[in-house]
């Protein structure tokens, strides 16, 4: 009983964390793709495009 609580735990942990990196790897843009896009990040953190001013 105790071994099959802890095992479901451990199972539970992989799949959660299974889940989260499976998200991330869904929302992560590369760099290069936010360059061709022309999207380029400032030292500030905002977003701005190449010809904004």
């Amino acid at each position: 009983m105790f071994f099959a609580t802890v095992a479901r735990y451990l199972n539970d942990l992989r799949r959660r964390r299974a889940e989260r990196m499976a998200r991330e790897a869904l929302t992560v843009v590369s760099a290069d793709e936010l360059r061709r896009a022309g999207i380029m990040s400032t030292l500030g953190g905002s977003y701005t495009l190449p010809f904004a001013r």
